[in-house]
């Protein structure tokens, strides 16, 4: 069919859509024929996914689902705080005692932020865990091996300092970003080159290590080959968890570098899922071509709790006797977002600007979105998964003359990026003094 649209393209726009609406008039009854003569049952199924994780939801028609209890998203919330929120605050004053302790607490901010992240990534990070059971394990596999088998038990101690370098290079950057270490009296474009030499330098550390750890692997399924029967035993059961050690280390090695393009593809284009989150349960019918229903709905307030980005993920799957697996015909992935009016309470810090230098606060604020932009999100969805822009009043307490005494500040404050940026005027009504505020969530992801 691509030949002959190209030749039925001509200067008339109005021949030139016929042209193109007759095209797909007859791939849809070409597919309809091979379903018709080579399928014997279709699927058609659908999955909300969101922060809690993947459920299956009712389509009428194609399944067996029990619809969901009615859930509607809240519009207008209230301006009360919950208890949670109210936490919060109480921690973020503390923060920000902290903050105003410095110099510049929008800068330290900055700081603090950024390093509790490499700190945090650095604890939790799986081929740190790795590397610290492999050297254990080593370890004891030298014991085991005993005097008897000395050159066995060099072989393997060896190895074990290879992956105690790991550990120390890990454990090194770990330590270097705590709090109240130098790092932090670093200018910020001087934090951001020492991150980035300290992440180049793990991450070659750790392709050394999956290097060093294949050979070894190796090594000791030759080694076990020549060994008596209960040293093999020992060496074969290492090479088996150094080769995993490879893969797990492998993994993280090519994605620390690879996190922030995929944080700021999320970004902009939203999430996207593997193969299990568009899998379909088996109370998804299979149906005959001629049972299949000409149309279905699916009502959102059937779904359960759902949130601005969460995804509706839907399947067509056809499958006859011939084949084990069914094959997808179709996957659709749907984002979910407010486009109406409706208001959000937001917590978090602001930097008020105070003379020459800017004070860390706890604030809330109560957002009004959607209100004159209500066409503009209906028809972009990038607009609401990046700007997602919102305007409001805020609520702060604040410390302009230092003698912890709290004053109240009050304001009117503008939100975009997802709530990630804050801006806004505000008046201190102990002070009697008009202030500029930012805030910044560099805590929260899209």
């Amino acid at each position: 069919m691509a030949i002959e649209i190209d030749e039925g393209l001509g200067a008339d726009e109005l021949q030139n859509y016929q042209v193109v609406f007759r095209a797909a008039a007859y791939e849809a009854a070409r597919l309809r024929q091979l379903i018709d003569q080579h399928t014997t049952y279709v699927q058609f199924g659908a999955n909300i996914t969101t922060a809690e994780g993947t459920r299956p939801v009712h389509l009428e028609g194609f399944d067996t689902y029990v619809p969901g209890e009615p859930y509607e998203v809240t519009r207008w919330v209230s301006m009360r705080l919950t208890a949670d929120e109210q936490e919060q605050l109480t921690l973020l004053a503390d923060k920000a005692a902290e903050l105003n302790r410095s110099r510049n607490a929008f800068l330290t901010y900055l700081k603090t932020e950024g390093t509790d992240k490499i700190v945090e990534g650095i604890a939790n990070s799986r081929s740190l865990e790795q590397a610290r059971l492999l050297a254990e394990e080593s370890e004891a596999a030298a014991i085991e091996l005993g005097a008897d088998a000395e050159r066995l038990r060099e072989l393997v101690t060896k190895a074990k300092a290879d992956v105690e370098k790991l550990v120390v290079a890990l454990t090194a950057v770990g330590d270097k970003y705590r709090k109240g270490s130098g790092v932090y009296e670093l200018t910020p474009a001087a934090l951001l080159i020492e991150t980035n030499k300290d992440l180049a330098s793990v991450v070659d550390e750790m392709a050394g290590l999956i290097e060093a750890l294949d050979s070894r692997a190796r090594q000791f399924r030759e080694e076990a080959t020549r060994a008596v029967a209960e040293s093999a035993g020992i060496l074969r059961s290492l090479a088996d968890r150094y080769e995993e050690a490879v893969r797990v280390i492998g993994d993280e090695a090519e994605r620390w570098p690879k996190s922030l393009r995929r944080q700021i593809a999320t970004a902009l284009y939203g999430r996207a899922f593997d193969e299990s989150a568009y899998a379909l349960g088996e109370q998804v019918s299979k149906l005959s071509p001629n049972q299949m229903p000409d149309s279905t709905v699916l009502p959102l307030v059937t779904t359960g709790y759902r949130e601005a980005g969460d995804s509706v993920l839907m399947a067509v799957r056809a499958g006859d006797a011939t084949r084990t697996a069914p094959v997808v015909l179709e996957r659709q992935q749907v984002t979910l977002y407010q486009v109406i009016p409706h208001t959000q309470r937001l917590v978090g810090l602001i930097f008020a600007r105070t003379g020459q230098r800017y004070q860390a606060a706890p604030s809330y604020s109560y957002v009004w979105k959607g209100i004159f932009d209500t066409n503009r999100r209906r028809r972009s969805a990038r607009y609401n998964q990046v700007w997602d822009p919102g305007i409001g009043v805020n609520v702060s307490v604040l410390d302009f003359d230092n003698d912890d005494s709290p004053e109240v500040g009050i304001g009117v404050t503008g939100t975009a990026l997802r709530n990630w940026v804050q801006v806004g005027y505000g008046y201190n009504l102990q002070a009697s003094e008009y202030f500029f505020f930012l805030g910044l969530q560099l805590g929260k992801g899209f």
